[in-house]
């Protein structure tokens, strides 16, 4: 596992778990729509500039994406899906009047397994969890909870609070947290628990 940057310690991540509860609020509304993801999808590619994200794999065989987005007065969000060579990508738009200051949309994801996963998110709450190929997560500040399977793990963020939990073997190398500022704990299957800078 590969780690750049300056590290934070606590004890346990109890501002991590503040974060997403604060993050994940009930939506007064919410629009769903789904599209069939063709055999020729690799990439499933998600863009925006700040959301709070629940993502999860659907079971196997199933080649669709539904993707759910709250409808809040001042607080809207519409998912525009569309397919760019072997990706999928979902963008946000802003609908209605947006109060910037103090909204940040919730979007609730449910993709095929075994793809790869691209966010590219500035401001990003992340909760993530499923099977998976490579994942990989860009953003200037991110709260990540991830658990699940993956053959490569990149995150690269100027300041990241991350709590990793690999289900499946993952080679230490293949996990690399690009990060300015990082706070972290990460687990693999054969251990307890990896401690931030402990190779």
């Amino acid at each position: 596992m590969t780690e750049k940057g300056a590290f934070l310690t606590t004890g346990g991540l109890l501002c991590f778990a503040l974060c997403l509860v604060v993050a994940f609020p009930a939506t007064a509304q919410s629009v769903e729509q789904s599209v069939a993801v063709s055999e020729g999808v690799s990439t499933v590619r998600l863009s925006d500039e700040k959301i709070a994200l629940h993502l999860r794999t659907a079971n196997a065989g199933v080649r669709e994406v539904r993707v759910s987005t709250q409808d809040n007065v001042g607080c809207g969000l519409a998912a525009r899906i569309g397919q760019d060579g072997k990706t999928l990508v979902i963008d946000f738009e802003r609908t209605g009047i947006t109060m910037r200051w103090w909204c940040k949309p919730v979007v609730t994801v449910l993709m095929p397994a075994a793809l790869d996963l691209a966010i590219e998110v500035d401001n990003v709450v992340a909760d993530v969890g499923g099977r998976f190929h490579a994942v990989d997560i860009k953003s200037k500040v991110s709260i990540i909870d991830f658990q699940g399977m993956a053959e490569s793990f990149r995150l690269k963020s100027g300041m990241a609070i991350a709590k990793l939990k690999f289900s499946s073997r993952i080679a230490r190398e293949a996990v690399a947290l690009d990060v300015g500022v990082l706070l972290s704990e990460v687990a693999f299957d054969d251990d307890v628990a990896r401690k931030p800078g402990i190779p």
